[in-house]
């Protein structure tokens, strides 16, 4: 990620000072620190963004069709590690890239493009159909809805809902969460944009 980082920044700010400064910025900041060094799927999808847009800008400049499915290719691992960013990049991406082919009038690396995202994509329903046992139902869906319900988008949290045991080290963590989107209503909503905004403001100043 430090690396993508410093090429980008070399590339659009055209001065390696530049991109050294953003290397040093990006590998020191406390919370990539924080998260960097976690399994989590954000930390494989900082890296997948990235090089999206690197490979984005190289086609934009070059117009190589290898570069165009190469992007498709890293798009779509990006989907099936953290699908809701990927369709965040996804979109302006895409933009982009029907503007270029357009153009170009580059069709056939666009549909090459295409299939191989679609090919990396049937990753998930086969993932699983062999870990769920339904092509429809993720593992992360079904160890939510046993262990953690909070963990879907809305608002509020039915208590009706029945979860699965877990030790008490994590069922803490669990109350903590599910408290928290107890709290998260929609009458509540101004309030929560307000904190997060003024939380966004402090963490960006320090």
């Amino acid at each position: 990620t430090g690396a993508l980082i410093f090429v980008l920044a070399r590339r659009v700010g055209g001065n390696v000072d530049v991109a050294a400064l953003a290397w040093v910025i990006w590998t020191t900041a406390p919370w990539a620190l924080r998260w960097q060094a976690t399994f989590l799927s954000q930390t494989v999808t900082v890296t997948l963004w990235l090089a999206a847009l690197y490979f984005l800008m190289k086609y934009r400049a070059e117009q190589r069709s290898w570069l165009l499915v190469a992007l498709a290719a890293i798009v779509g691992f990006c989907a099936i590690t953290r699908p809701v960013t990927a369709l965040a990049l996804g979109i302006p991406v895409g933009v982009v890239v029907l503007r270029s082919v357009w153009r170009a009038r580059a069709w056939r690396p666009l549909a090459v493009a295409a299939l191989t995202g679609t090919a990396i994509l049937s990753i998930l329903p086969l993932q699983n159909q062999m870990t769920t046992g339904d092509w429809q139902v993720a593992p992360l869906v079904k160890y939510s809805r046993q262990y953690l319900p909070s963990d879907f988008p809305g608002f509020g949290y039915d208590s009706s809902q029945t979860v699965a045991p877990l030790p008490p080290d994590l069922e803490r963590s669990r109350q903590e969460l599910l408290e928290a989107r107890r709290r998260h209503t929609l009458e509540a909503l101004p309030q929560t944009l307000v904190h997060r905004w003024l939380r966004s403001l402090a963490i960006v100043a320090n």
